[in-house]
């Protein structure tokens, strides 16, 4: 089951009752790192565990900016 949300990650129960997921983490069609994790998180948080850096990223790919409302977040 996967749920596509912005900033905020859905969380799935397995049978064991434990809250576990991976979330992958993308600015517009291209992934920027998954997250296995046992709680929700915001797309913010995420890219901070991932230790992304928006504005290093898109300086990288050769961009003038970027924006945020391009990020997602889906809990697979």
């Amino acid at each position: 089951m996967c749920y596509i949300m912005r900033y905020k990650a859905r969380l799935t129960l397995n049978k064991n009752k434990e809250r576990n997921m991976k979330l992958v983490i993308k600015y517009e069609d291209e992934v920027l790192g998954t997250v296995h994790t046992n709680h929700g998180m915001t797309v913010w948080e995420a890219l901070e565990l991932l230790g992304i850096d928006m504005d290093k990223f898109a300086a990288e790919q050769g961009w003038d900016g970027w924006d945020a409302d391009y990020l997602s977040m889906a809990a697979e």
